[in-house]
């Protein structure tokens, strides 16, 4: 009897072990279709790819559909992307649709929907009617004041002969369209207009405005194609000219003149020994002129050879007449130290309290020009910093103007403080005038920073968009992060306190230097207080941003 029952449970103990074994090889398909997310036609020949225990891709058939087989049970990602389609409005940097799904028997068919590209195609005619051939136009994304622009979401087309323009694969959202600048092609036509008629071509943003204020905004849709056409009529051109003053001799100092709104240098002239210059057939509009001294210049004063700083003179300017008495100051660079205190509290960033080692500064630091404008910022930027190993002390050479810090500190890293005297630079700008005398930037640097995570919301499902983060005690430096398909976003290297969160479907457009948009979004934002060395969770839910 006992060898009976002993029979018995080694019979259930084999089958057991037989239906682990059973289990553990069992495999799943997972089945899925990649469609248009306008009207839900299948898209072929899309790439899927699949990420996780198993890593594999595909392309898609004739009906949009895919299939990955013998895959084990876990937690995977699928991803679809194929040119001409987008995962997102503009804004969003992925560049494929993404899904996060558990295999196992109990999966369903995906479907990953891509959106299709926009076009704008029109034609550009002067005042007479006639085409402008040669002229190249701009559709550039419509972001606010420090929004994470991405100049690969910029497109350019160039007028053939009847005046004619197309751009494709552009990724839906707001642009504006700018006739950027004379190319090579249209140069002949342009010059002969200037010497003949006293003519010329602004730049000018669509419908005909002169400044970007007023340009209309154009709403790229999913699929669409639009027909823009386009009046630009020529403009009376005028004369610019002036006299730079520099402390010593003049020699090799560069002037330039810029539009407010293209990088595009229209002219690059050295003045005269008397320090004159003059530029000529300028369209109306706004300009920047800005006079230059290379850097390292050995100046002469009779006799004796002098090295001083580079010099630099920057001046905003309307054009809608002859200017004839345009001066240019120009002022050294002023050398502005960096000092660094490094709070650490853990052994992993440093020892609280040791001395510097490295060779180089703990922290990238870089000034922004926050009183020009943003096309021609980077031409007139401040000399790189340097770091003296010896002083452990960072110096940055600036010239006059306003200017925002903006710190890039290593992983885990945050900056707790910035100070330059009185001036808390993480809410207040900057300002160096000439000639001044501008005390240290104190830094301070920890290492117990927070996170932040979470989900966006809309009708209960998770779903994309932009999060907009602002601190209490320093709404200047907001920051906005991408939420992905299912709607995850996280923040790191957060300093600790009090912040307002808003998600939206494309924050990119808000100006975050602007206060009363800053004083709204806290208004709106959703309260989350973040502690030290701490990761918090949020689940906001997305709102609409109206005008």
């Amino acid at each position: 009897m006992r060898s009976f029952w002993h029979l018995v449970m080694a019979a259930v103990l084999c089958a057991s072990w037989i239906d682990g074994v059973a289990l553990a090889d069992e495999t799943y398909s997972l089945y899925g279709k990649v469609v248009n997310s306008v009207d839900g036609t299948p898209i072929r020949s899309a790439l899927v790819q699949l990420n996780g225990p198993t890593k594999v891709s595909a392309l898609t058939g004739n009906d949009g559909g895919f299939v990955f087989s013998k895959l084990a049970a876990g937690d995977f990602v699928v991803s679809a992307r194929k040119p001409g389609y987008f995962a997102s409005e503009i804004g969003e940097p992925l560049g494929a649709v993404e899904a996060r799904v558990q295999v196992n028997a109990r999966t369903q068919e995906l479907s990953l929907p891509l959106i299709p590209e926009g076009i704008l195609y029109g034609k550009i005619v002067d005042e007479k009617g006639e085409p402008i051939e040669g002229l190249e136009v701009l559709a550039k994304p419509k972001y606010g004041r420090a929004a994470p622009g991405n100049a690969g979401f910029e497109h350019t087309a160039t007028t053939n002969e009847n005046g004619e323009y197309r751009m494709a694969e552009l990724q839906p959202g707001s642009y504006y369209l700018i006739e950027a600048r004379k190319t090579a092609q249209g140069e002949g036509e342009m010059s002969w207009a200037v010497r003949r008629l006293g003519t010329g071509i602004p730049i000018n943003f669509y419908p005909g405005a002169l400044e970007a204020a007023q340009a209309a905004t154009i709403r790229v849709l999913p699929g669409s194609s639009q027909k823009v056409d386009w009046r630009i009529p020529h403009q009376p051109v005028y004369q610019i000219a002036g006299r730079v003053r520099v402390k010593g001799d003049a020699r090799n100092v560069l002037i330039m003149l810029m539009s407010f709104y293209n990088e595009q240098p229209f002219g690059m002239v050295p003045p005269e020994a008397d320090g004159s210059f003059v530029f000529s057939g300028v369209a109306p509009g706004r300009y920047v002129v800005a006079a230059f001294q290379p850097e390292n210049q050995e100046q002469y004063q009779g006799e004796n050879q002098v090295a001083q700083n580079p010099q630099m003179g920057v001046k905003l300017i309307t054009v809608n007449e002859n200017l004839q008495n345009v001066i240019l100051q120009m002022f050294p660079e002023t050398q502005k130290p960096i000092h660094f205190k490094e709070e650490y509290s853990h052994k992993a960033a440093a020892p609280a309290g040791t001395e510097l080692t490295d060779q180089s500064a703990p922290a990238n630091v870089s000034f922004l020009r926050a009183d020009l404008p943003e096309a021609v910022t980077f031409l007139l930027s401040e000399r790189p910093a340097e770091w003296n190993n010896e002083k452990k002390e960072l110096r940055v050479a600036l010239e006059p103007g306003t200017y925002r810090i903006d710190v890039n500190a290593p992983q885990k890293i945050y900056v707790a403080s910035a100070m330059s005297g009185g001036t808390d630079l993480l809410k207040e700008d900057l300002v160096v005038g000439p000639e001044e005398s501008l005390e240290p930037i104190e830094l301070v640097l920890r290492d117990d920073s927070a996170s932040l995570t979470g989900t966006v919301h809309l009708d209960g499902k998770g779903t994309q968009g932009r999060v907009v983060l602002v601190a209490e005690n320093a709404p200047r430096q907001a920051v906005i992060a991408a939420a992905a398909a299912d709607g995850r976003f996280q923040f790191d290297n957060l300093a600790p306190g009090r912040y307002y969160l808003l998600a939206l479907k494309n924050g990119i457009e808000l100006d975050l230097q602007d206060q009363g948009t800053l004083r709204r979004i806290q208004g709106l934002g959703q309260s989350v207080e973040l502690d030290p060395d701490a990761t918090a969770r949020v689940e906001p839910e997305l709102k609409k941003w109206d005008e």
